[in-house]
């Protein structure tokens, strides 16, 4: 089975979500381009600054997204032996944060 979904470019969804901050809503955008206007809200919602990082540096909700999902533990894994004597994974902190590897 061949994948059917239509690919745009970036700089194609760049250009609507352009269209979409300088005033026309995603209906205007959908009826007059094509993608559907949940796609389009995604693109724009993706592009959308969610904050400035301490270089000044736009920082887009979709670009938060990846760094969350880098973990700060990666390759640091700490084996323990546990009472039943099999062995377990080391809970590490950081912070107020703890991961359990």
């Amino acid at each position: 089975m061949t994948n059917t979904a239509i690919r745009y470019t970036p700089e194609f969804k760049q250009t609507l979500i352009d269209l979409h901050e300088k005033g026309h809503s995603f209906k205007e955008l959908h009826e007059e381009y094509g993608p559907s206007l949940d796609t389009i809200r995604k693109w724009v919602q993706a592009a959308t600054v969610i904050a400035i990082d301490h270089q000044g540096t736009a920082v887009t909700n979709e670009q938060f997204k990846q760094l969350q999902k880098k973990s700060p533990f990666e390759g640091r894994t700490r084996y323990f032996k546990t009472s039943g004597g099999v062995a377990g994974k080391a809970l590490i902190h950081s912070g107020r944060k703890a991961a359990l590897l």
